[in-house]
């Protein structure tokens, strides 16, 4: 599988929001949890 590296962001004069990709492990439990469970490290964020 390829992968591509994308940012996908929307901004106006108040804020901007940036949408953060997760592998299906973390997105999973997070879906299931609706939190971020314990394969999610804050320490990883860039």
């Amino acid at each position: 599988m390829k992968y591509v590296k994308e940012i996908f962001a929307h901004y106006d004069k108040r804020f901007i929001r940036i949408y953060q990709a997760y592998n299906p492990e973390i997105a999973e439990q997070a879906v299931k949890l609706q939190n971020f469970g314990e394969n999610f490290s804050l320490n990883r964020m860039t």
